[in-house]
């Protein structure tokens, strides 16, 4: 019975994210910002973190496709990227291989991703940690590696 429940509601979100041209993702990513201003405006801060997040972990994969793909490399789905790379794998090159971020923010993305994996997983003992705060740093995390995007963008 739960299986027919699980089976029905069962959507893959990555290969979706693959399909979605530059538009559809300016637009996708307005209103995800949007629903996540409105939702810090009503102090629902476990929706924003997750809205937050989920932008934040997506900025990092696509500036690591870029940057991979830029040195000759394959042209790979997002997808691939999500199913095989580990995002402290990602943060770790972006930092070492391709010189991006100061010590201080590759430290800051470091925890960012053990504070997001604690917090989705444990935070059933303390559902209070999800604050304006941590919704607010993680906006900054996003809006820095974006950045990275835009210059990225630039220089091609």
């Amino acid at each position: 019975r739960y299986n027919l429940v699980l089976n029905r509601l069962y959507e893959d979100l990555r290969k979706e994210r693959s399909l979605v041209d530059n538009q559809e993702l300016g637009e996708v990513y307005s209103n995800v910002i949007e629903l996540y201003n409105k939702s810090m405006e009503e102090k629902n801060y476990l929706q924003s973190f997750i809205l937050i997040q989920n932008l934040h972990e997506d900025r990092l994969y696509v500036l690591y496709k870029y940057l991979t793909e830029s040195k000759g490399g394959n042209t790979l789905s997002l997808e691939y990227y999500h199913q095989n790379v580990d995002l402290k794998k990602i943060v770790r090159e972006l930092y070492q291989t391709h010189r991006l971020f100061d010590e201080g923010v590759k430290k800051s993305l470091d925890r960012s991703i053990d504070i997001r994996n604690r917090f989705i997983h444990f935070s059933f003992m303390k559902p209070n940690v999800y604050t304006e705060e941590l919704c607010n740093v993680f906006y900054t995390l996003f809006r820095e590696v974006d950045e990275e995007i835009r210059k990225f963008k630039k220089r091609g």
